[in-house]
């Protein structure tokens, strides 16, 4: 808990200090939402729901189900159709049965490049950081025991379509804009080592749908 309240507060005092820069020199800042539906990945763990005459399972995996994310776009000044995009968000898979969970979590970090065209879509590029991944069960049978993941690292490309929306103020701009309201598919390649002993291997790869809102 330390550790996250440390990182929190150094994070909040660098996006701060992020923001005041980006004023001063007049940059062009549009925050966003975001949110994707993904398929993938390696299966963690399965366990049996319902009534257990009928036999049916349901498991979790290491690339799938809801990712929402929050974050901003940087435009940079030249040649204009360039931006740089970081967003940190919650991604998870869960199975909930009789009161209780079996889930997977983790906490990415995104740092994008992205290519506008027309502006009427845009691809995408880059890394993204996995913190603290976990698997836990809270079942009356676990499949599996609880158990931790190492950080990891893993490489991203998406293709968006872009539509107008709302015109609003964006940070350090004078003039408005309208918001840019986007869908588009998303792919990553990454893979995640459980910290015990043995260090299994689980691949995270997916592919997803996104829906998202630069203000």
């Amino acid at each position: 808990m330390r550790m996250y309240l440390r990182w929190l507060s150094r994070s909040g005092f660098g996006a701060v200090a992020l923001l005041s820069s980006a004023q001063a020199l007049a940059l062009e800042i549009s925050p966003f939402v975001s949110m994707a539906l993904t398929f993938g990945g390696d299966t963690l763990a399965e366990t049996q729901v319902g009534d257990p005459k009928l036999k049916k399972t349901e498991s979790i995996k290491a690339g799938q189900f809801m990712y929402f994310a929050t974050g901003a776009t940087f435009a940079l000044p030249e040649p204009g159709d360039w931006e740089v995009q970081s967003s940190i968000g919650y991604w998870f898979d869960s199975v909930q049965t009789g009161g209780h969970e079996l889930r997977f979590r983790r906490v990415p970090i995104d740092l994008l490049l992205a290519r506008s065209f027309d502006k009427s879509w845009r691809v995408l590029g880059g890394l993204t950081y996995h913190l603290n991944p976990e698997r836990r069960c809270t079942l009356d049978n676990c499949p599996q025991p609880s158990s931790a993941f190492k950080n990891a690292i893993g490489l991203v490309a998406e293709a968006d379509w872009l539509f107008g929306g709302i015109v609003t103020r964006v940070i350090g701009v004078d003039e408005p804009r309208p918001t840019k309201l986007w869908v588009g598919v998303r792919m990553t390649l990454i893979e995640y080592k459980t910290t015990d002993v043995e260090s299994s291997r689980y691949s995270g790869n997916n592919f997803g749908l996104t829906l998202g809102l630069n203000f």
